[in-house]
């Protein structure tokens, strides 16, 4: 394989084993391979039957995501084909692409059923290494945070899970392609080996990351029988713009290749400002002429809403340009007679759907899945799912699917006042949740209480958090309120052509630049103290003249110096310079910024409200 990322599997007397490389130099190492099938271990005494070989080419097309358009792979894949002490036969499946590696597992000559009962696949992590990681949760909303993998203590976390292996090589574990023949994972630190042999590696505390199933045991049939296993290696620029798990997922049904009624965009949404607000048609309305005023694409109603009145209130927004998204419950589409209720809702003229409270990941949840996307594709209707497992490659196989929370986003701040989102856990997530795909972290709220973040950061999260619809939580009028903010959210563009990591650290800053048209638009998110940062603009090929507006936190009065218990800065002020060789943007304490890059010449501002159609 031609690339910076190489692998090989081969069997030793501690078992089967997997090595990573990266520029030659060795990332992951002994690597042991395997999973146990009703009681049987296999991975620990294998003989080696066959060994294939081929290249992997294809091409494939996103509607949403961190880089839209036609996209074309290669990858070189190997197939192992061991046979057991007992005589059973097992795959391991390798693919190496431009920027990691996966494995999946498979039984090619399984006659009936089993059950999988465990996975024998671990990860030991260098003592010098540093992790970024969340306490595991099967609907991922506990916080992220940093961790010197010494010190990570054992236990159960969520994928993905972001580690730094050197000075620039970074892994990012994480799963792709699942379905509803199997069930979801997650890792465990520092649990003891699983049954069958050793795997070769010393206790190693925290350190060795054991991937482990969502149920106890899965009953699978003949053939490929877990999800890719999946190890992004690389700088972190590299992982930010990575699309290897969309790589690995199955490609879109034909039916669902030219899917254009998928509208990627931004949405208004009034129940993190007014928690009864889905109940009051009147104000839907509000929220709809406000966001056609910014010249956004979409309106969630949430829970509270009425039948009765459903189909008025699309019938208005249509005339504003404005989609309806309606918010349910999963269990409520959980039969014949709920899914009927999809077909119902769309012949209103709804849109798309907000489907919360899933909160598993086991193989039955994840047959529910594939009936919800089977029908929702067939319907036309978008998805976002809430309450939910994290991405693992439906963009590309279910276009529709636009959106999934599994984050601790904005919601936190009505639940749970005495927990307010930490700028140091809005930091990490460019580089770990997001990275997988959309994340719908609902942002921008200004209005929170007990928020700790600046009112730079919170309008750069627009831009540094990505989802196919950004639900803006604050109130309507919160934005129009603030004149600049109201701006570069109405200029803000509906569908990313291209994301780039321009700076940062997941323990200090992130600021990412994604491209639509000719136009780049960056998000700078930061923890810690008040400072100036410097953003390289050299890898958006813009040249020194492109004008960059800038709306960043509004200077301290001279008066009142910062103190470490000072209020969160409030207020935002505005900037234009060019491009030059990068810009340097001063930040509050936990603050952040926002701005546009457009090429010298050119219009920087381009919104328009949206116009009144007739009736």
């Amino acid at each position: 394989m031609n690339g910076p990322v190489n692998a090989w599997i081969r069997s030793t007397d501690e078992g089967v084993q997997l090595t990573v490389t990266r520029d030659d130099e060795t990332v992951l190492d002994r690597v042991p391979l395997g999973f146990s099938i009703d009681g049987i271990h296999l991975g620990t005494d294998a003989e080696l039957v066959h060994v294939s070989d081929r290249t992997v080419r294809d091409r494939f097309t996103l509607r949403s995501g961190k880089s839209a358009g036609d996209h074309d792979y290669e990858h070189h894949e190997s197939v192992h084909t061991f046979r057991a002490a007992g005589g059973v036969e097992w795959q391991v499946i390798l693919r190496v692409g431009r920027d990691g590696v996966a494995i999946r597992y498979a039984l090619p000559a399984l006659d009936g059923t089993t059950r999988v009962t465990g996975d024998r696949t671990a990860v030991t992590l260098p003592a010098w290494s540093r992790s970024w990681v969340l306490d595991y949760q099967t609907w991922y909303e506990t916080a992220r945070f940093g961790v010197d993998t010494a010190e990570l203590a054992s236990g159960a976390y969520g994928l993905p899970f972001l580690t730094r292996l050197d000075g620039t090589t970074h892994l990012l574990i994480t799963e792709s392609g699942i379905d509803g023949r199997f069930a979801g994972a997650h890792v465990r630190a520092g649990e003891p080996e699983p049954p069958g042999g050793s795997d070769g590696s010393a206790p190693q505390g925290g350190r060795t990351l054991r991937f482990t199933l969502a149920d106890d045991a899965v009953e699978v049939t003949r053939g490929v029988v877990t999800p890719w296993r999946v190890f992004l290696v690389g700088t972190l620029a590299e992982l930010v713009s990575s699309l290897f798990v969309e790589e690995l997922a199955p490609a879109v049904a034909p039916e669902l290749a030219d899917a254009t009624w998928v509208r990627p965009g931004r949405a208004a949404w009034s129940w993190w400002s007014d928690f009864y607000s889905g109940a009051q048609q009147a104000k839907q309305r509000h929220f709809v002429d406000v966001a056609a005023d910014l010249g956004w694409e979409h309106l969630l109603i949430d829970c509270g809403w009425e039948e009765t009145w459903v189909p008025e209130i699309v019938a208005y927004a249509s005339r504003r340009g404005i989609q309806v998204h309606l918010w349910t419950i999963w269990r409520d589409l959980n039969s014949p007679e709920g899914l009927r209720k999809l077909a119902l809702w769309r012949s209103w003229g709804v849109a798309g759907i907000k489907v919360d409270f899933m909160e598993s990941e086991s193989k039955d949840r994840y047959r529910w899945y594939d009936t919800i996307l089977t029908e929702s594709a067939r319907l036309g209707l978008m998805v976002n799912f809430h309450g939910s497992v994290i991405p693992r490659g439906w963009m590309r196989t279910f276009p529709q699917v636009i959106g999934y929370e599994a984050i601790r986003g904005a919601e936190y701040y009505v639940f749970f006042e005495n927990q307010a989102l930490t700028a140091a856990h809005n930091v990490i997530q460019p580089f770990t949740r997001n990275i997988v795909g959309a994340m719908d972290a609902t942002p921008v709220a200004f209005g929170a209480a007990g928020r700790t973040t600046s009112d730079g950061h919170e309008l750069g999260l627009s831009v540094a958090f990505e989802c196919g619809i950004t639900h803006f939580a604050d109130h309507v009028d919160a934005y129009a309120a603030r004149p600049v903010a109201a701006r570069f959210l109405a200029e803000l563009a509906p569908v990313w052509d291209e994301t780039v990591l321009l700076a940062g650290d997941p323990d200090t800053h992130a600021v990412i630049g994604r491209r639509a048209g000719d136009r780049w638009f960056l998000g700078g998110i930061a923890t810690g103290d008040a400072r100036v940062i410097h953003v390289p603009l050299d890898r958006l090929g813009v040249g020194p003249d492109a004008q960059v507006w800038i709306v960043t936190d509004a200077p301290p009065a001279p008066y009142a110096p910062p103190t470490p218990d000072a209020p969160p800065a409030t207020g935002l002020a505005e900037t234009t310079t060019t491009a030059a060789d990068g810009i340097d943007v001063a930040v509050a304490r936990d603050g952040g910024f926002a701005a546009i890059v457009a090429p010298a010449g050119a219009d920087v501002f381009r919104a328009a409200p949206r116009p009144h159609h007739p009736a």
